[in-house]
């Protein structure tokens, strides 16, 4: 029997309205926004879809007008389709990203106006060098800024960035906030990058494993599903499944692209990744909540050996060296059955709808059972937003405007970008749906891998990066090599640090 849900979103909607007849000025001031739907039809017992139950999260800004004031903010050119969209096109995504903006605009009576500059990691000296212009000639060309996280940090450093927790509007601690990311980026009560909802680019740079289901039953893999749910889907699995799974399709006595492979992953940052994901951070805080450098922890060398055996001592394997893009060869190479596993960011995972067999998602492994949870990294290329230092007399207006795009992100884009373009097109069944969940729910950050570039300095590598240096190395060691750079990276912590002191 149909049921309507009502009762919860009607209560709420009776309170405000309720509230709404005998409001003071203040009380109109404090008045908090939801879109809760009129009625939602569900049969008994069926949960809300991730839209419906986003829908009535309020995010209690102060009801506004700024009179066409306009918000500005600075974009990478590359993050572009995962943040604007101009007009509707019948795409999801670009559909919710232009009403986003629209239902903001009209919400605040303001005017939203980007500007698109080259912002990849080709593109690093020019974008750091604009942004760096325009807040020390406090030109006031932007209030809010979208940068690469794997560069964009040295600006805190600078003292060119807001501490964020200074902004009356923007609650860090809001659902449309990666919360994980906030903690990991306050120090000292400061934290001067977040990322979250408002764009996304983050979702997309998400990595995952992604398996041909026919081949892992023709191999014998067994179900990867439940291996993943009873915890033991770890290094050490995977190297065991994957060790018979290799030929030599062109006969040319090399592992290459084009044989066949139980595993293909590269050896650029998705190894920089891993070693979040195997639970070895970067830095750790010490009891004073300040980060501190962590590899001098044996579990390192530990990771680093085990790592070698498996890409380098297992035929299965295939480890692509750092000139074969993700992307595209080793997605082409998983499209044409080339590989039972291989390893993608979410971003790629709908160019698999195509693929003829059918395929499954799950996270990436443990380092062992003892692992407590499965952890999920982005790869460094993911938005980190931030407010420069001179933002001044915009800063509320900026914050209450960042915060309702975000919150309007996290209600209206981010579900359809999750259940209809990931969701939909990438996985075709409801384990896959299932491991999306997970993946997505452990997804974690790290102070010194987000700010590893800057901790590197003029080494031209930073501590995040040791670990893929020395699998490079044909006798891999990976104490020697973090000796040899340790004592330039802890200079360049501390130097980092007195932005937070």
């Amino acid at each position: 029997m149909k049921k309507r849900i009502l009762s919860l979103f009607l209560a709420a909607l009776m309170l405000l309205s309720a509230a709404a007849c005998g409001e003071s000025d203040t009380d109109k001031e404090q008045a908090s926004v939801t879109t809760a739907p009129l009625a939602i039809e569900t049969t008994e017992g069926q949960e809300l879809t991730m839209a419906q139950q986003r829908a009535s999260v309020a995010d209690n800004l102060p009801a506004e007008n700024f009179d066409g004031k306009t918000f500005t903010a600075l974009i990478r050119e590359d993050t572009k389709t995962s943040f604007f969209s101009e007009e509707e096109t019948g795409e999801p995504v670009e559909d919710m990203l232009y009403r986003r903006d629209r239902n903001v605009s009209e919400r605040f009576n303001v005017q939203l106006s980007y500007t698109f500059i080259p912002g990849s990691w080709g593109d690093q000296t020019t974008y750091m060098t604009h942004v760096r212009t325009s807040i020390m000639g406090d030109d006031g060309s932007f209030m809010l800024g979208d940068g690469y996280a794997a560069y964009v940090t040295s600006l805190a450093g600078e003292n060119l960035t807001y501490n964020l927790n200074d902004l009356t509007y923007l609650n860090t601690e809001s659902p449309w906030w990666f919360a994980k990311c906030a903690e990991e980026l306050t120090i000292n009560g400061k934290c001067y990058f977040i990322s979250g909802d408002l764009s996304v680019y983050t979702w997309n740079c998400i990595f995952a494993m992604v398996f041909n289901k026919q081949l892992a039953e023709n191999y014998g893999f067994g179900d990867l599903y439940s291996i993943v749910r009873d915890g033991n889907w770890t290094l050490d699995k995977v190297g065991e499944l994957t060790k018979a799974v290799y030929t030599d399709v062109n006969n040319n006595g090399s592992q290459d692209l084009g044989d066949i492979f139980g595993l293909t992953i590269p050896l650029s940052n998705n190894i920089d990744a891993i070693q979040l994901m195997l639970d070895c951070p970067i830095t750790t805080k010490d009891s004073d909540g300040f980060p501190q450098l962590n590899l001098d922890n044996p579990r390192f060398a530990d990771m680093t050996e085990k790592l070698y055996s498996f890409l380098y001592e297992n035929p299965g394997v295939y480890c692509a060296p750092e000139t074969v893009t993700i992307g595209t060869e080793l997605l082409n190479a998983f499209q044409n059955n080339e590989a039972v596993i291989t390893t993608q960011g979410f971003g790629s995972l709908s160019m698999l709808r195509s693929m003829e067999l059918d395929f499954g998602v799950i996270p990436y492994p443990k380092y062992d059972e003892n692992q407590k949870e499965y952890l999920s990294m982005a790869g460094d290329a993911y938005t980190l937003f931030f407010m420069p230092v001179n933002i001044g007399d915009n800063a509320d207006f900026a914050s209450i405007i960042t915060e309702a795009l975000c919150a309007e992100s996290y209600r209206i884009v981010i579900p359809e970008y999750y259940e209809k373009a990931l969701k939909a097109k990438s996985s075709r069944d409801n384990e896959s749906e299932e491991m999306l969940d997970l993946i997505r729910d452990t997804l974690t950050f790290n102070f010194g891998s987000i700010n590893s570039v800057a901790l590197g300095g003029s080494i031209g590598y930073g501590p995040a990066q040791v670990l893929r240096v020395t699998l490079k190395s044909n006798k891999p060691n990976f104490v020697s090599q973090w000796e040899s750079m340790k004592r330039s990276c802890n200079s360049k912590l501390e130097e980092l640090l007195e932005a937070y002191r």
